[in-house]
């Protein structure tokens, strides 16, 4: 994200990570307590620091998801069964 563009949204432009922008409200991530604004951090321990790391980490079959976000300041964790 371009530093122009996280003064704009109100964000952290130089930390990993990947930023919710928006939901779907009737989406599963949205029903998972998942807010725009939110920034996934790591995915079954495996950090995300690009969309690039995020798709690469989401094509891996896993039983569950331990998915990291941070939110006002704070790391929590939220599991997603399959």
């Amino acid at each position: 994200m371009s530093p122009a563009l996280a003064d704009e949204l109100g964000l952290e432009s130089f930390e990993d990570g990947v930023y919710i922008l928006r939901l779907d409200g009737r989406s599963y991530a949205t029903r998972m307590g998942l807010r725009p604004g939110d920034k996934i951090v790591a995915i079954n321990n495996d950090e995300i620091d690009s969309t690039e790391t995020l798709e690469r980490v989401m094509s891996k079959r896993a039983a569950s998801w331990t998915i990291s976000i941070k939110r006002g300041g704070k790391v929590m964790k939220r599991v997603v069964d399959r």
